[in-house]
Order: C-alpha cells, then structure tokens, then sequence
C-alpha cells in the first residue's frame, strides 16, 4: 500500500511541477515589428534574442529607446563581422544615438533573459526640423 501511496505523490508533484516549468521557459511574449527604417519591440517576457536588418548609409543616425522594466538587455549593432557599431549588455533604460561611419547593412539584435520593457530604434530623417 505504500509504494502505491508514493507513486501517487510523485505523479501529483509532476503534474504541478510541469505549468510552472513551461510558464517560466516562455522565450517571448510581446510584439515585434521592423520596416526598412526601424525596429520596434514591447514585451512582458523576453528570454530569447530578436533580430533585424536596417540599411543604412554612412553619416546616418540611428536613435534609439530602451526601457528596461525588469530583467537584463543586451543590445548590439553590427555591419556583418565588422566591429559592433554598438555594443552593450546589462543595460538599464536610456536613449542614445549611433552614426554609422560605413553604408552597408546592419543587424541590430536584441537580447533578453527575464526581460520586460521595450526597444525602439529609428533611422533619423535628415529633413525633420526641430
């Protein structure tokens, strides 16, 4: 009757166990979009890295925004193998610009673990006037 009664308990534990093991290995849970001009992000989860191709020409700018609501981001932006443009983890919210020295495109990649926030990045249009 005992090993009946610990079989029980075992498959009670396991059938607990298996929702929150699949709920905390969720790689994202939010909106991605990208055109030719930008790259837009919103999540709650983010346990995974994103990824889009903007192609710029050299002396563009690229500004962008991140908010950090939890978790830790990484941010990198890179020509192919070239030297990151821009390159940096651990990152809380901030906004900043790069200006690309090189025309060619460039991957900019997102990476979260535990990650809840946002990121955005659009090439600045000359033409605007502030």
């Amino acid at each position: 009757m005992k090993k009946y009664l610990w079989l029980i308990l075992l498959v009670v534990v396991i059938a607990a166990a298996i929702p929150l093991a699949t709920s905390r290995g969720a790689t994202f849970n939010g909106s991605s979009y990208g055109d030719r001009r930008s790259f837009h992000l919103s999540f709650s989860v983010m346990n995974t890295t994103e990824s889009h191709d903007l192609a710029l020409n050299a002396g563009e700018t690229l500004s962008a925004a991140l908010v950090n609501d939890g978790g830790t981001l990484a941010v990198t932006i890179r020509k192919g193998d070239d030297v990151p443009l821009f390159e940096g983890t651990d990152l809380t919210t901030q906004n900043f610009t790069v200006t690309a020295q090189e025309t060619g495109t460039y991957t900019v990649s997102v990476t979260g673990r535990h990650a809840k926030g946002s990121f955005d990045i659009t090439i600045q249009d000359d033409n605007q006037t502030l």
